[in-house]
């Protein structure tokens, strides 16, 4: 059976913002949204900044970022 890979939204990662400043866990999180507790994982680690503070606009404009390496790298054009 194929597995079927989601990217997170922007909803997503603002949601996560506002779970983790009310103290909820990682796993409770991850259940709430239906995704692996790996990527949230990844996900905190790509958003956290200088205080070590999750902020979704920061883990949105660096999935934005890299997404767009990946195409530049690939030979692709964004598409918006």
């Amino acid at each position: 059976m194929a597995r079927v890979y989601r990217y997170l939204t922007y909803e997503d990662r603002k949601l996560i913002e506002a779970y983790l400043s009310v103290g909820k866990s990682v796993t409770s999180i991850a259940h709430a949204l239906e995704r692996n507790e790996a990527q949230l994982y990844r996900e905190l680690k790509r958003g956290r900044d200088e205080n070590g503070i999750y902020v979704a606009a920061d883990a949105q404009r660096a999935f934005e970022a890299a997404l767009a390496q990946r195409n530049r790298r690939k030979g692709k054009k964004n598409v918006d």
